[in-house]
């Protein structure tokens, strides 16, 4: 009877200690998103979450440590809103109704809708601010820009592999993932003029423009509807 206690102890603390690294990583990326990298100081991070300076310690000797695992957070984050933004595209190849006028429109609009899902559901989100804050923050911040490296990294191949799932080149195109490098950079460079705009309707115009460019390099592979592969790194990650 006490080792079953003990075990359920044990389970109510390892909880509990989940949860507090998951106030203090969410404190973090809300501090970043409101107020920027330069005023989220681990006194602002405790404060938000609620904490004391020695919980904070305790699970994260440094503010270094904390944005790291804040960042891995943000990648796997990333990973759901990519297959979200996925899923509710016909994929690939799907039922198409028959006022659809030919498959190269079929074709056209799948992967138009990635794009575009994809620029509502992860480039309007709080995570993507974040990622533009700490890009931004890094170019001055050796430690931070090797964290913003190893997350480039993960976004990348996060995105690549899910191409390769859902699409396939064209004849003489382009590689993939010089593609979708390219598509990244296009698109984090837009989102991070958006505040800018006095139309927003304009950015959705614009990347219409950069799907007919896509279109041309690229088409979607026949009968795939299940998520896009998980990142090689995905089970080591807390």
């Amino acid at each position: 009877m006490e080792s079953i206690k003990s075990n359920s102890t044990r389970r109510s603390q390892g909880e509990r200690t989940e949860q507090m690294r998951e106030r203090l990583i969410e404190a973090t990326l809300d501090c970043i998103a409101e107020e920027g990298y330069a005023s989220t100081t681990v006194s602002r991070i405790i404060e938000t979450a609620h904490t004391s300076r020695g919980a904070f310690l305790h699970h994260f000797p440094n503010k270094s440590l904390l944005i790291e695992a804040a960042t891995l957070q943000l990648a796997k984050r990333l990973y759901r809103l990519l297959g979200e933004a996925v899923a509710t595209v016909g994929y690939s190849g799907g039922v198409h109704s028959a006022e659809e006028s030919s498959p190269a429109a079929s074709a056209n609009s799948q992967l138009e809708g990635m794009i575009l899902n994809c620029w509502d559901m992860l480039f309007k989100t709080r995570e993507n601010l974040v990622i533009l804050e700490l890009m931004n923050a890094s170019r001055n911040d050796a430690d931070l820009a090797q964290i913003m490296r190893q997350l480039a990294g993960v976004c990348m191949e996060m995105l690549i592999q899910a191409t390769h799932h859902y699409f396939e080149p064209r004849a003489h195109a382009e590689t993939i993932p010089d593609i979708m490098t390219l598509t990244q950079w296009v698109v984090r460079g837009m989102a991070a003029d958006a505040h800018l705009l006095r139309e927003p309707g304009e950015m959705r115009k614009l990347l219409i423009v950069w799907c007919r460019i896509l279109d041309s390099q690229m088409k979607p592979r026949r009968g795939v509807c299940t998520p896009p592969p998980k990142p090689k790194m995905w089970n080591t990650w807390k």
